[in-house]
C-alpha cells in the first residue's frame, strides 16, 4: 500500500474544479481547495481558523447553517443555491453538499463540496424578468401601427383609454406604455373598478386613516399614494358605479384626493390609463356613465381588436408562448403537431389571448414528448371545432376562411423574417417540410422576387 501524506491530498483537492471547505465542529475553517479560493475570494491564508459565518456572511448562516444540520443529523446535506459574499463584497451564489467527518457520536469536523452558479442565476434571473416584463406581440398592422405611436402616447401625461374585450391584452399594452414614459422608475399601480363595493373601493383606491371606521385600527396606504409618481391603470372602468365616477373624477381633474377618515387634502401626481370591455359611448347615452368622467379619460383612445379579427398573430403568440413556458416548466417542448396546431389556428378564442396562453399551459402539464398532440389540447376547444370543419389531411386542407387564415399567417411571419425558412418555421412552431408543404399548398412563392 502505497503511504500518501496530507500535501498529496492537498494536491488532489487542488486539482478538482470544486470547491472544498473544511470546519471543524466550532465552525472555524480549516482548509480550502484552489476553487474554493478561486470562488469566495479568499485566500486560505487569511481566512483558516476564522469562523466561516464571519468570512462568507451567507444568507443561511445565521438561521438554516448547514454544517450544524450535518453535525446534528450524521448525514449528508444536500443545500439549496446559497447566495454569499466573496472577498471583494459582491454577491456569489453556490450550491453543493455538506457532509460531517469522522464517525458518528464523535464527529471532527466538516466538508462542504461547493460549486459556483452564480452565471447560472444571473442568467435565469435575466429570463425570468424577459418573460415576466410585459410584452405585446403583434404581427397586426393595425396593432404594429398603434405601438408605432406608443412612445409619443408615453411620452405625454394625458389620460389614456384602451378598449378591448377581454383578455386582449389592455394591461399589457398600459405596461407598455408605462415603462416607456418618464414615470417608468416610479410604480405601476392597478386597480379593479368592478372588483369591489364602492366602499371598500373607495378605501382601496384613496386609502384610510386611523379609525375611519370600526374595523380602522391603523392607517392604510391608498393606492393613489402608493402609485405616487407612477401611473393608475383603471381596470374595467365601465363597471364603476355612478357615485364612484363623481370622485374619482375629482382626481382625475383637480389631482386631489381625501384619504377616508379625513378632510386633508393630498395631491395625487400620478398619470392615469383606463381600460374597458364595454361601449361606454352607449353607456353615456342610456346614462349608466357619466359625459364628463368619458370625455376626461379618453383624451387618447387606443383600440384593440379581438384575437379572432387578427388571425396573423396566432401563430407568433403560439411561438412566444412555447419558448416562455420551455422555460418556466423546464419541458424542451417546442412544436405542436399539424392536427393539433390546425385546431388553434381555426379556434374562435373568445377569451383571446389569455384563453390562448392557458390552452398552451395546459398542454405543457399533459404534454411528455417535444411536440403537443391533440390530446394535450383542453376538451372544450376540441369540441369548439366541428368535425366537419376538422382537416382530415393537408391535401383537403382548410376550406374558405380556415385555409385564408392560414396563408395570411405564414406570409405574415415569412415577411417578418425576410423569407427566411428556418426562421419563419421555428417562429411558427412547425418544421420546415411543413412549411413547405403548406406553402405550395397556399401557392406562396419560395422568395418575394418569385412573385
Amino acid at each position: 500500500m502505497v503511504n500518501l501524506d496530507v500535501d498529496d491530498f492537498r494536491s488532489v483537492y487542488d486539482l478538482l474544479e470544486e470547491g472544498i471547505v473544511i470546519s471543524d465542529k466550532e465552525r472555524r475553517i480549516q482548509f480550502l481547495n484552489r476553487a474554493a479560493e478561486r470562488i469566495t475570494g479568499h485566500s486560505a491564508e487569511s481566512v483558516v481558523g476564522r469562523k466561516c459565518y464571519d468570512v462568507f456572511q451567507s444568507d443561511l448562516c445565521q438561521t438554516e447553517c448547514k454544517l450544524l444540520q450535518a453535525l446534528k443529523t450524521g448525514r449528508e446535506i444536500v443545500a439549496p443555491t446559497v447566495m454569499l459574499k466573496n472577498a471583494r463584497g459582491d454577491l456569489v451564489y453556490i450550491r453543493g453538499v455538506t457532509t460531517p467527518l469522522g464517525e458518528k457520536g464523535g464527529f471532527k469536523a466538516v466538508a462542504q463540496i461547493i460549486s459556483d452558479v452564480t452565471e447560472i442565476v444571473n442568467l435565469r434571473s435575466h429570463l425570468v424578468t424577459q418573460y415576466s416584463e410585459p410584452t405585446f406581440i403583434t404581427e397586426s398592422p393595425l396593432l404594429l401601427e398603434t405601438l408605432d405611436r406608443l412612445p409619443d402616447l408615453a411620452r405625454s401625461d394625458v389620460p389614456i383609454l384602451v378598449l378591448g374585450e377581454t383578455g386582449t391584452g389592455k394591461e399589457v399594452l398600459a405596461k407598455e406604455m408605462h415603462l416607456q414614459s418618464y414615470r417608468r422608475k416610479s410604480p405601476f399601480i392597478r386597480v379593479n373598478c368592478g372588483a369591489l363595493p364602492d366602499n371598500l373601493l373607495e378605501a382601496e383606491l384613496f386609502g384610510t386613516v386611523a379609525g375611519a371606521y370600526t374595523d380602522a385600527k391603523k392607517a392604510r396606504k391608498g393606492r393613489l399614494e402608493a402609485a405616487e409618481g407612477g401611473t393608475v391603470f383603471l381596470d374595467e372602468i365601465g363597471d364603476m358605479t355612478l357615485p364612484m365616477q363623481v370622485k374619482v373624477l375629482r382626481v382625475l381633474q383637480e389631482k386631489t384626493y381625501e384619504p377616508l377618515g379625513t378632510s386633508r387634502t393630498r395631491r395625487a401626481d400620478v398619470r392615469f390609463i383606463s381600460a374597458t370591455n364595454r361601449d361606454l359611448a352607449e353607456m353615456v347615452e342610456k346614462g349608466e356613465f357619466r359625459k364628463d368622467l368619458y370625455y376626461r379619460i379618453n383624451t387618447m383612445i387606443v383600440p384593440i381588436p379581438p384575437l379572432r379579427d387578427r388571425p396573423e398573430d396566432i401563430p407568433v403568440l403560439i411561438s412566444h408562448f412555447l419558448k416562455k413556458h420551455s422555460f418556466l416548466m423546464g419541458k424542451n417542448i417546442r412544436t405542436f403537431d399539424s392536427e393539433a396546431m390546425d385546431i388553434l389556428l381555426q379556434a374562435s378564442w373568445p377569451g383571446n389571448v389569455r384563453q390562448l396562453e392557458h390552452v398552451i399551459e395546459h398542454a405543457f402539464v399533459l404534454a411528455k414528448s417535444h411536440c403537443i398532440g391533440v390530446e394535450h389540447l383542453p376538451r372544450e376547444l376540441r369540441a369548439d371545432i366541428t368535425p366537419q370543419d376538422r382537416p382530415i389531411s393537408e391535401t383537403t386542407g382548410f376550406t374558405g376562411n380556415v385555409r385564408m387564415t392560414e396563408k395570411r399567417a405564414i406570409l405574415a411571419v415569412l415577411e417578418r423574417f425576410n423569407w427566411n425558412k428556418v426562421l419563419a418555421a421555428e417562429h411558427l412552431g412547425i418544421s420546415r417540410s411543413t412549411l413547405w408543404r403548406k406553402m405550395k399548398s397556399h401557392q406562396i412563392p419560395l422568395s418575394p422576387s418569385a412573385e
